[in-house]
């Protein structure tokens, strides 16, 4: 700690001091001089007298020359051991910043040295001046070696015509290279060349710019990209093909299956005479829905591969919602009477409204929910059709069911095809692919399908679409 100088307004300062001092010394050989004459007549003791004044005076100059010296002596000792105090904390300010700042280098140099990252800094000339030991694990230089040499040491020959047009162009280097994170082929000390992540931003130090480069290996993570860009690559050829094989088949299939279920329908109608069996009259009950289920799958199989395949074709246009739902209604009118299930439609509040959509498509989705909630629906139980906007451009169309309701845990596998929750087992048809493919045909046609339910309350799938908007002219 620096203390405070002593004070050298003690009393009176040198310069009063002796200014005092001389106006004395005037004023007392004037007035003592005139003094001794008028009190003295003998001439011997005037002289006397004199010199005794004279003697007098003498001693106080000496005194006074003694007590100023000796202060000036006193002051130079106390300024001497101020100074030698101030160069004592001052000491001891520069050994424990040079000790703090000592630590603080340790510290970085610590934590660069133990970094996983590979840590480089070049000078403007792009030589190295530091190379942490990530850096020599991931060229194979040592730091000897490194250091000092330019950092196309690690760079593969055909790139370091680039490297160097950016390392003498400094606002090509500046504008492409800092603070921009890039993937960039490098080498290693044994000539392997590999990927490498690579930072490089600038710093300034003493009025010089350096730059630090940090660099990451990323040959693994190449490789497993590779391997996901093959695998994905595979599965989309593997996926085309089977979406292929798919169409063909089940145009291949449909071909058959028609003339099973057309035979039957008309053996059933006796147009090739009466059954008298009534035996074969149920098996062939059994052939006519079999056909008419498998031949529904194939439909839908061709669908969802054709969506897969990109090949769907659509036609978008404004569709009334309220007529479609009607026309499905009435094709389902029979089932849910033999149920014993009432359909309520509630469309009332949104009856002008038009959506843009495939009728055909969208007609497909509506028979597909309506025969759900009838299918899954309980005895004597009750399916109502609502629509409403849940914003000013979208109409929402929401099919509702007294049933068993889904869990949770079966939510998430709901649009899973060929996934019935079950009910494979049930005796309720179905194949299993009908949610997927709806899900999918909303997808095609900007819309979106979800459901909503209660685990033995009942469920409400909903779908929706944009509405149509209208633009009046004058």
């Amino acid at each position: 700690m620096i203390q405070n100088r002593p004070s050298s307004h003690v009393f009176l300062s040198p310069f009063w001091i002796a200014l005092i001092y001389g106006a004395f010394g005037v004023l007392w050989i004037f007035f003592s001089d005139k003094a001794v004459l008028a009190l003295v007549a003998d001439p011997q003791h005037v002289t006397a007298l004199q010199t005794a004044k004279g003697w007098v005076f003498v001693g106080l100059t000496a005194a006074l020359i003694f007590a100023l010296c000796r202060r000036l002596v006193n002051d130079t000792h106390s300024a001497h051991n101020v100074a030698l105090q101030e160069i004592a904390d001052l000491r001891q300010s520069y050994e424990q910043q040079t000790a703090q700042i000592r630590a603080r280098e340790n510290y970085i140099r610590e934590v660069v040295n133990n970094s996983a990252e590979a840590i480089v800094t070049l000078d403007e000339r792009g030589k190295i001046e530091t190379y942490n030991p990530a850096a020599a694990k991931v060229f194979g230089y040592s730091a000897e070696e490194a250091i000092g040499q330019s950092i196309a040491l690690v760079i593969p020959e055909h790139s370091r015509a680039v490297h160097d047009v950016y390392m003498n162009d400094s606002q090509q280097f500046s504008k492409t290279i800092l603070n921009k994170p890039r993937d960039i082929l490098t080498v290693r000390k044994n000539g392997e060349e590999f990927p490498l992540r690579i930072n490089i931003s600038q710093m300034s130090v003493r009025d010089e710019h350096k730059y630090v480069a940090i660099m990451r290996d990323i040959t693994e993570r190449k490789a497993l990209e590779d391997d996901l860009r093959f695998a994905k690559t595979m599965a989309e050829q593997a996926n085309r093909s089977k979406s292929e094989f798919l169409s063909s088949m089940s145009h291949e299939l449909r071909t058959p299956l028609n003339a099973i279920i057309g035979f039957s329908e008309s053996m059933l109608s006796g147009v090739f005479g009466q059954i008298e069996n009534a035996s074969h009259t149920e098996y062939l009950g059994h052939i006519n829905a079999s056909g008419e289920l498998l031949l529904e799958l194939i439909n839908e199989v061709l669908d969802l591969s054709k969506i897969e395949a990109g090949k769907l074709d659509l036609r978008l246009e404004p569709t009334s919602p309220c007529d479609m739902i009607a026309l499905c209604t009435d094709m389902f009118q029979d089932q849910a009477k033999k149920h014993d299930i009432s359909i309520d439609i509630a469309t009332g509040n949104t009856p002008n409204n038009m959506v843009n959509a495939d009728p055909r498509r969208l007609r497909q989705v509506l028979m597909n929910l309506i025969s759900n909630a009838i299918k899954y629906n309980t005895t004597g139980g009750k399916l109502t059709i609502d629509c409403n906007m849940p914003t000013q451009d979208r109409l929402r169309i929401l099919v509702t069911d007294t049933g068993t309701g889904i869990s949770a845990a079966e939510m998430t596998k709901l649009f899973v095809p060929f996934n019935r929750l079950h009910a494979e087992h049930s005796g309720i048809p179905g194949t299993g692919i009908g949610l997927t493919l709806s899900k999918k045909l909303m997808e095609e046609m900007n819309g979106e399908i979800g459901v909503e339910s209660v685990k033995g309350e009942g469920s409400t799938f909903w779908i929706e679409l944009p509405k149509v908007t209208y633009q009046h002219t004058t």
